[in-house]
């Protein structure tokens, strides 16, 4: 085994292993941290970079490491015991498939994320706090994956769990965060709720019982002695000649007096102002790898995209494309009468999209692969197909009227219901619009809307 060693060492190192210094561009199968000035900028380097983000990596100094780089290592270099580690990281790692070529390099960082925790039976996607991030915690090793700055990463977690790749495990903490930039760099203030000055003064408010009057310390005192400002009694006795009834604050601007500060909160990063009222609050999570995130790191591909890889058979073509080609054939027929039809093939999306967190890509991937048979073997090369979302397609037939087009739609419909499938898809459901007709009065998204309605 080759390792290649960051920093200086002192510890002698296992036999079976073959060491080099690190330098730019050297490949090992793990890496070794010595001492080193910045242990974490190494790391995230070392996790930032596609080549390096699997391989194992230990700490050769293992005092006092803190929890974040924890996050980014796979423990402290123990010789013969982490030598059976990291040939069963790199085992785990050597039996997994490429990359699909069909990811863009955000998407193979976040497959690689995953492969990371599956390699090394990682369960847990751990927040820390970070004052450097915006939000006040970071998921280190997500962070490193993706090569972003400490906190930018809060979106993808977002995405993940949408997409069912991570569940939540545990409320951390709730972060109180600008509402114009969400981030927590944000101070509460108490201003005049008259004139908004910030030169607020906390004070006794007195009560002098002979006269009635009411008003702050500072108004009673005089020198050492204290006088009622508008009988010019003196005050002796609290609890005979007067009281304190509470605390207010008295503006040092305008001279109000108020029992409640009004309360406003000033961002540092953005520099607005908002009141109270305005504050957001984000919450930090502790989440957990779902079955679907271990089938992505095991697939490597992403389940959507893994999905939609299986419709490029059908040379579907982009929805913005496809709504000029609609609207472009629409002005055909008006001109030279020239009839068309558009089907809109559906099933229930929030239905199918319950299925694929459930039963994963494998499952739901085979029933559609059957739907693209029919589709291919139903409809002609000039016909244009367009995949709206994961349960809606929209095909449109060039020079063919409904009666056709219903020809069409019963085939499908007959072929369709035949596919064998032990996941419990819903209805299939394929609509005509056609031209002359209902589509003569309709654009698309407005077919689109009646869809959902």
């Amino acid at each position: 085994m080759k390792a290649v060693i960051v920093g200086s060492i002192s510890p002698s190192i296992h036999q079976d292993i073959r060491t080099i210094t690190f330098k730019e561009g050297e490949q090992g199968d793990i890496y070794l941290i010595g001492e080193t000035e910045d242990i974490l900028s190494v790391l995230l380097k070392l996790r930032g970079d596609p080549k390096t983000t699997l391989n194992p990596v230990f700490l050769l100094e293992n005092e006092n490491i803190d929890e974040y780089i924890q996050d980014l290592i796979d423990g402290p270099w123990q010789d013969e015991k982490s030598l059976k580690k990291a040939e069963k990281i790199l085992t785990r790692i050597r039996s997994l498939p490429a990359l699909s070529e069909h990811l863009a390099e955000s998407e193979k960082r976040l497959v690689t994320f995953f492969r990371f925790l599956w390699s090394r039976e990682r369960e847990e996607v751990k927040a820390y706090p970070d004052s450097d991030s915006r939000v006040g915690y970071t998921y280190p090793l997500l962070r490193a994956c993706l090569k972003l700055k400490a906190g930018d990463e809060i979106d993808y977690i977002e995405q993940l769990l949408s997409q069912g790749l991570i569940r939540e495990k545990k409320l951390v903490n709730r972060i109180p965060v600008c509402p114009n930039d969400h981030t927590y760099q944000i101070i509460f203030r108490e201003t005049c709720p008259n004139c908004g000055s910030l030169k607020l003064q906390e004070t006794d408010l007195y009560y002098h019982f002979d006269c009635g009057y009411v008003g702050p310390k500072e108004e009673f005192t005089e020198e050492d002695i204290l006088r009622c400002p508008k009988c010019q009694r003196r005050l002796r006795h609290l609890g005979e000649d007067y009281e304190i009834p509470n605390n207010v604050f008295l503006c040092r601007d305008c001279q109000h007096i108020t029992e409640e500060p009004k309360i406003e909160i000033f961002c540092l990063h953005c520099k607005k102002t908002y009141g109270i009222e305005s504050l957001v609050f984000y919450e930090i999570k502790d989440y957990l790898i779902s079955a679907l995130g271990i089938e992505t790191a095991q697939e490597g591909r992403l389940p959507l995209r893994g999905i939609e890889e299986i419709f490029d058979k059908l040379n579907l073509i982009k929805w913005n494309v496809f709504k000029f080609i609609f609207d472009w054939e629409k002005n055909r027929f008006k001109r030279y009468k020239q009839p068309f039809s558009l089907l809109l093939i559906s099933w229930d999306n929030e239905k199918i999209e319950e299925i694929f967190e459930e039963y994963g890509t494998s499952k739901i991937k085979q029933y559609f692969e059957g739907v693209i048979v029919f589709l291919k073997q139903n409809l002609r090369t000039t016909d244009i197909g367009c995949r709206y979302n994961l349960g809606t397609f929209l095909f449109l037939l060039p020079n063919t009227p409904e009666e056709n087009a219903k020809i069409v739609q019963s085939r499908l419909l007959k072929d369709i219901s035949k596919i064998e499938t032990d996941i419990p898809i819903p209805p299939l459901k394929i609509e005509i619009y056609s031209c002359p007709g209902e589509a003569e009065k309709l654009t698309i998204e407005e077919i689109i809307t009646a869809e959902y309605d």
